[in-house]
């Protein structure tokens, strides 16, 4: 997509020079992809404490199937 804009040129070969890119289009990218990563980790933050993570899969997997078998069983009592 082709966009004009007016873009500080000391920041723009800043950042050319810190991404190692050598055109202001892969700079641009390349600021517009840092900016959302870092919203993104910004967001995950915001869950700490509110999420309960499993870190062993067989574990999950077992809960899941608990999960599946309970509302299994209760689809036939009807």
């Amino acid at each position: 997509m082709r966009t004009t804009l007016d873009i500080d040129a000391g920041l723009l070969t800043a950042v050319m020079r810190d991404a190692g890119v050598k055109t202001k289009t892969a700079a641009v990218t390349e600021a517009l992809r840092a900016y959302l990563r870092m919203r993104q980790r910004e967001r995950v933050k915001q869950l700490s404490g509110q999420l309960t993570l499993v870190e062993n899969w067989q574990e999950l997997e077992r809960e899941e199937l608990k999960e599946a078998g309970s509302v299994g069983e209760s689809s036939r009592a009807r």
